[in-house]
């Protein structure tokens, strides 16, 4: 599970070093290597790419006749402190080399993957693997000093393959006979079987047409490490031949198909591709001749309906085949071309293209495609096109036929919007939908601080496209300044909405904290609506809370995640204070709420859910309290550390005298 990721609005991540020199969308990042460009160097040949926490870029590449993995800074320069100049040359020597993968793990440790060809003997095949430590040395027990080698029996002509995210891998080729699949251990142990390519069951009405194995046409990881092959399966159905694109996942690389989708081919020229967003797989594939179709998969093989059309976009028009994808930090999606399909005799592009799709599936309007001619073929057979992500920034490696290879940085598409100023007061029933930093599906918190109000009334935050359930994040009436943080999840559009109830109008200052990652939290219901636990004026809790009493209520999670609850303590008997506490806690001194006769103070409250599922409310001994709490969701506890080991809060200032 991942820690809980803050994206704040002014940067995408305080840890990636900014290029301090502003440009348009699509041009050459200002301040990188040569006008956006890196060649030569630590590296002859710029292959597969990743980027750290740190924003540095680590590329795996050749120099000269060896294979080696470079790492530069944000700005292009080598990074020293990586192998002392900024290269890490692997041991594998009197060899030709395929570069098929490299992955920065979450303790900075680098994996890659490739194949080899032995320069003497051309029907001396295998495949390698190799892991260095975060500071460039061979990783200790690893291998043989930080890479392994498997000797093959037969001569693979193509391979793809893909890293998950402990550190293991698979690699899939293509040889006479059919498709073979290697799994690689976290410890670098390789295990070749047959192929994960094709699906459990063909077609209905069809079978099988033993032509060999089906062959592996793309495979990635996603951030859970869930496994996607794509591969081309041929059967006979009813007499006739038909193609299928046959999509399966797995919980890992060595259990069973979990799910699996079939698609029929469209067409003889054919090319596909897949990269790995977060938790989810977009597969680009089709014919060059129409836009190729993007389906976006989540982990558990459904279609994410919230991209496209049902879950599959289009390539823009006169793009030609997709070579890879990548995930900016707004959740928009980098397209560069360069597919390739083996089976058409159509030559390969000489001009990189460069488009940007939002989170929706649809062009970003505001990204114009980006042309560079390369002066000769690149991508596919002989070349070789690779893209990632730096915040909102594109990288971009290309090796041309000629040998000719370099790394580019481009300056992406603006994270968010303008912030809204001015335009007067949300008017009764009104929504104020805005931009805020992170990808959809992730969950936003933001102030809102509800001022200048034209009689009392309330308003939340929402997800865009959401109906407005019922709740409320603030309370406002006039005269009144009283902010509360809410938390919604970010729309298809990267927006979230306040709402304002039907009562009166009013001025509104949002503020965004940061956004807290989808795979870390659980929405309290599957639209990310709040979910109304206990409104004691309606019944839903038995009445005013007394003095000194607790009102427990379930929430979803498990005893030990976090659940984050809107208070809202109103018609209080006389002046007091409440806090959210875990169940079979001793209230400890503190609070998250105070009211008083008349009072409308809602407040959000974090607390882990005890053994039976449960948190409470604990009313202070002053004065009894009606409560309406409602569930924002539940942030997994391998995800947040607790200020004191039992949940409780922990005063760290008050500054008023010592009684």
């Amino acid at each position: 599970m991942k820690k809980l990721l803050l994206v704040v609005a002014i940067a995408a991540g305080a840890a990636i070093a900014p290029i301090a020199v502003s440009a348009a969308p699509g041009d050459p990042a200002p301040g990188f290597g040569t006008n956006g460009v890196v060649s030569g160097g630590l590296l002859d040949t710029y292959g597969p790419l990743a980027v750290d926490d740190e924003g540095r870029i680590v590329v795996l590449g050749r120099k000269a006749s060896s294979i080696a993995i470079a790492r530069f800074a944000a700005d292009g320069k080598p990074d020293t402190s990586f192998s002392g100049d900024g290269r890490a040359e692997l041991a594998i020597t009197n060899h030709t080399a395929g570069l098929v993968d490299v992955r920065v793990l979450d303790d900075g440790s680098i994996v890659a993957i490739g194949r080899y060809q032995q320069t003497s003997d051309p029907f001396t095949n295998g495949l390698w693997s190799a892991k260095l430590t975060a500071a460039g040395a061979p990783a200790p027990g690893y291998g043989t000093s930080g890479v392994s080698l498997e000797a093959q029996g037969f001569v693979a002509h193509t391979e793809v393959g893909a890293i998950a995210p402990d550190g293991s891998a698979v690699i899939h080729q293509q040889a006479l006979g059919g498709g073979i699949s290697t799994r690689i251990g976290a410890t670098g142990a390789f295990d070749t079987g047959d192929t994960m390519g094709g699906a459990p069951e063909p077609p209905s009405g069809c079978s099988s047409m033993g032509m060999g194995s089906p062959s592996v046409e793309a495979t990635a990881f996603t951030d859970t490490g869930v496994v996607i092959v794509v591969s081309i399966a041929t059967y006979d159905c009813g007499g006739s031949v038909a193609s299928y694109l046959v999509v399966t996942g797995r919980t890992s690389a060595t259990s069973a198909v979990a799910w699996a989708k079939l698609y029929p081919k469209q067409s003889e020229d054919w090319s596909t591709s897949a990269a790995a967003v977060g938790s989810d797989v977009l597969l680009a594939s089709g014919s060059k001749a129409a836009p190729q179709q993007i389906r976006r998969f989540a982990a558990d093989g459904t279609l994410v309906s919230t991209w496209g059309s049902s879950g599959t976009a289009s390539a823009p028009a006169g793009f030609g085949y997709v070579g890879d994808m990548a995930e900016l930090s707004s959740g928009r999606v980098v397209l560069v071309n360069g597919g390739h399909d083996p089976l058409s005799a159509d030559p390969q592009p000489s001009t990189l293209l460069i488009e940007v799709l939002l989170p929706s599936g649809a062009d970003d309007p505001e990204f114009d495609r980006v042309s560079v001619p390369l002066g000769g073929p690149f991508g596919g057979a002989g070349g070789s096109v690779h893209a990632a992500a730096t915040g909102d920034d594109i990288l971009v490696t290309t090796t041309r036929e000629s040998g000719q290879s370099a790394l580019r940085r481009f300056t992406g598409p603006a994270p968010v919007g303008p912030p809204i100023s001015g335009g007067g007061p949300v008017e009764p029933g009104a929504q104020l939908c805005f931009d805020v930093a992170g990808k959809p599906g992730d969950v936003a918190l933001v102030n809102l601080t509800p001022v200048l109000a034209s009689g009392p009334g309330d308003g939340q935050l929402i997800s865009s496209g959401l109906t407005p359930p019922e709740a409320s994040n603030v309370n406002f009436g006039p005269g009144s300044v009283d902010p509360n943080v809410a938390a919604a999840p970010i729309g298809a559009d990267g927006k979230v909405c306040y709402v304002n109830s039907k009562h009166s109008n009013v001025q509104v200052v949002a503020d965004h904290l940061g956004s807290v990652s989808r795979d870390a939290i659980t929405l309290a219901t599957p639209t990310g609506a709040p979910d109304r636990k206990v409104d004691t004026r309606s019944g839903t809790g038995a009445g005013p809370v007394g003095r000194g009493q607790l009102l427990c209520f379930a929430v979803a999670g498990t005893p030990g995640d976090v659940a984050l609850v809107n208070l809202t303590p109103v018609l209080a008997s006389g002046p007091g204070d409440g806090q959210l506490i875990s169940s079979g806690l001793t209230p400890p001194e503190a609070s998250n709420v105070n009211f008083a006769p008349g009072s409308v103070d809602p407040n959000v409250a974090i607390a882990p859910i005890g053994g039976d599922g449960k948190v409470c409310f604990a009313n202070s001994t002053h004065s009894s309290v009606h409560l309406v709490a409602d569930h924002l969701g539940t942030i997994a506890k391998s995800a947040f550390t607790l200020a004191s080991p039992s949940g409780a809060p922990l005063r760290r200032v008050d500054t008023r005298p010592a009684p």
